[in-house]
């Protein structure tokens, strides 16, 4: 059990780290798509606008309300429906392949389990905000081609939007409107989606208040670079769909024929899970998994067209 814990927090601090390259190779690319030396600005903005606060009680109350705003709009019916299907299924693994007691099933299970909950949510979340925010920009882009002002125009997506972007608008369109800094409502407002492609957007707008210029042309801009960003996304999923699918039949295949063995040859099954001898074995498969899912991943990583 050392041995497979070691190997989890491995693989959960290589998880972490990728996700980090991934931020920051999509916003080198965003940055790459646009030449001009304000995009450079808006770069270190955008690094900026990522450090609001270093202590660790505003982290931890950060992370916190974060969490909360996952399981939004009702955390406790979320969390329980999470507790109810985390024990089913961990109760069904334990009887068919682990055969661990109680006590250690939930200690190691809810834990892994909950992270997994978390990123399931986080993701779900960032795909919300990818579909709502290029129909906040286009409504932003309209309302700022008609003449209004940028409180109003931020006021009119929020209205036209019923959703977490339109919320966020409505929201920084009353703190405009009470006489808050532009500059501090948009800084705070890059912490409700920390997503790289609204820190882009609210350091660009935060750079031309600050510079002055047409705000129009700018969010005509963004627009534009969003939506190239997406449809090279789009492209490049649609080149390697047949891929990560065949990778994932085959990463499959190793635990399906695990669980075959445990009811045509329960001895064998017994030996590998079980006995200090067999161990070797599935840790063996665990780590080719692993290091078959990063090549696949580095290979997946140079389709860029």
């Amino acid at each position: 059990m050392i041995r497979l814990a070691f190997l989890l927090v491995l693989f959960g601090l290589l998880f972490v780290w990728w996700q980090d390259r991934k931020r920051q190779r999509k916003m080198d690319k965003l940055i790459g798509m646009e030449s001009e030396l304000e995009a450079q600005e808006v770069a270190r903005m955008v690094i900026d606008a990522s450090r609001f606060d270093s202590s660790f009680k505003t982290r931890l109350r950060g992370h916190w309300r974060s969490l909360l705003k996952l399981m939004a709009p009702k955390p406790q019916v979320t969390l329980a429906i999470y507790i109810c299907v985390a024990t089913t299924g961990l109760y069904a693994l334990n009887e068919m392949l682990l055969h661990l007691s109680l006590p250690m099933l939930l200690g190691w299970g809810y834990p892994i389990t909950f992270v997994l909950f978390v990123l399931y949510l986080k993701r779900a979340r960032e795909q919300r905000f990818q579909d709502d925010f290029p129909d906040a920009l286009n409504i932003l882009a309209g309302a700022l081609s008609a003449g209004q002002s940028v409180v109003h125009a931020f006021e009119y997506v929020g209205e036209q939007l019923e959703n977490d972007v339109g919320r966020e608008f409505k929201l920084m369109s009353e703190r405009l409107l009470i006489g808050e800094d532009p500059d501090d409502v948009l800084q705070r407002s890059g912490a409700t989606f920390p997503y790289v492609e609204y820190f882009f957007f609210v350091s660009t707008i935060r750079l031309n208040l600050s510079r002055g210029g047409q705000l129009k042309e700018v969010i005509n801009r963004i627009n534009r670079l969003m939506f190239d960003a997406r449809a090279l996304d789009k492209k490049k999923s649609a080149l390697t769909s047949e891929a990560r699918a065949s990778a994932k039949i085959v990463a499959a295949l190793p635990f399906i024929f695990l669980l075959i063995l445990k009811y045509t040859s329960p001895e064998n099954y017994h030996f590998v899970m079980f006995e200090e001898g067999g161990k070797p074995i599935f840790y063996y498969v665990l780590i080719s998994e692993c290091i078959g899912f990063a090549c696949i991943a580095w290979i997946l990583r140079g389709v860029d067209s």
